[in-house]
């Protein structure tokens, strides 16, 4: 009985009548071929006397690798005195990847990633595969739908492989699909660290021109409101009454990207903004009866839409957020503080060891970036001048 290797199993020629070859290297593992030529993945055990059968896959698409870890899994269901046979049975009979896909967005799709990865599968995978058996989704499918979208939005590629990848490995832990056919699959756009920064002439001219401009006032007012707190675009407009406390909002770690809560001084500027939203609930609230918010893309349409209405250079709504942090950095406003403003996570001891608030320094830090800004779209930039922090 001969361990199999890559080249064992590419030598193995086809005879007249289909034969099985057994590995040494990992009981139960099978390997049939036909005479055809094909090639074949099954493990095989005996049950209550009698030999049973449970398919793997074929291969190539079955990698010896990937063939000995499902051949593992099904060794151990026996040492729980399950039996594979009757589980690979009911996996034939398992859901389709519409199904799938649906439970993980019920179950397992929470908070701002949640929102992005129900957009993902039910733009791009679900409509291709929705009646389709998850489990006889391989990796040549993943493939061509990946490369599909990557031909028009490569970094959008990129997002839907990861959420594809994640549907798979939750059904796996749930014992309805088998493999991830998105396993090591590379990601097929480069990803490019966005640097775009708004002027102070392109800050001026938005928060003047947005009064002018083909959108709602919930669109105008979530712009409005990222460029004065810095907080992302899907955290601002998330954002609910019941969080804000006085001249305080505090998000609520199912709501922000690192899942810890995020408590934010809310400067003069901020306030206003806030006191025209609704009185309960959603502050912007989206007009579609299945969300509860306006979503980011939303924003991001009325962005390009207006651009020539409102005179500058195309940005997107995160740009505000990178353009508050640039503005409070020239303002003097140490590094740490902003990345507290940010939420970023902070690596290494010190991160894990450090949970002083930074009220203070927040309040400070916002109330100087919202001087700024308010001399921006008062008068003409060229007379701004940066409000440093006293020596």
């Amino acid at each position: 009985m001969a361990k199999f290797t890559e080249l064992y199993i590419k030598n193995l020629k086809p005879e007249a009548a289909r034969y099985e070859k057994t590995d040494g290297g990992c009981p139960g593992l099978v390997l049939r071929v036909t005479p055809a030529g094909s090639k074949s993945w099954s493990f095989m055990y005996r049950r209550g006397g009698k030999l049973q059968r449970v398919g793997i896959g074929p291969y190539p698409r079955v990698s010896l690798k990937a063939a000995r870890t499902a051949a593992g899994r099904e060794r151990d269901k026996l040492e729980a005195d399950q039996d594979p046979a009757e589980e690979a049975r009911k996996r034939r009979k398992g859901p389709t990847f519409g199904e799938l896909a649906q439970d993980f967005i019920e179950k397992a799709a929470t908070g701002r990633w949640g929102d992005e990865a129900q957009r993902y599968l039910e733009r791009d995978a679900i409509p291709a595969w929705k009646n389709k058996k998850a489990h006889k989704i391989g990796r040549r499918d993943v493939l061509e739908l990946i490369e599909a979208k990557a031909k028009t939005a490569p970094v959008a590629a990129n997002r839907l492989l990861a959420v594809i990848r994640r549907v798979f490995n939750w059904g796996m832990t749930r014992d309805l699909v088998p493999l991830n056919p998105a396993t090591r699959m590379p990601a097929p756009g480069q990803e490019r660290q966005r640097e775009r920064v708004l002027s102070a002439d392109e800050i001026r001219a938005l928060w003047v021109n947005l009064d002018n401009a083909d959108m709602t006032d919930t669109v105008r007012d979530a712009l409005r409101l990222i460029l004065a707190t810095a907080q992302r675009p899907g955290e601002v407009l998330a954002m609910e009454r019941e969080e804000i406390d006085g001249e305080w909002w505090t998000i609520p770690g199912t709501k922000t990207k690192n899942g810890r809560p995020q408590r934010i001084p809310l400067p003069p500027l901020a306030v206003e903004i806030i006191k025209r939203r609704p009185e309960a609930g959603p502050l912007f609230p989206s007009p579609r009866t299945d969300k509860t918010h306006v979503a980011v893309n939303a924003l991001s349409h009325a962005v390009r839409r207006n651009l020539e209405t409102l005179k500058i250079a195309h940005f997107r709504p995160h740009d505000l957020r990178r353009t508050a942090a640039s503005n409070m950095a020239e303002c003097g406003i140490p590094r740490l503080i902003i990345s507290r403003i940010l939420n970023h996570t902070e690596n290494g001891v010190t991160g894990i060891y450090d949970r002083y608030g930074y009220a203070d320094e927040k309040r400070d830090a916002l109330q100087r970036w919202n001087a700024t800004l308010s001399a921006m779209i008062q008068q003409p930039p060229a007379k701004v001048r940066k409000l440093r922090a006293r020596a």
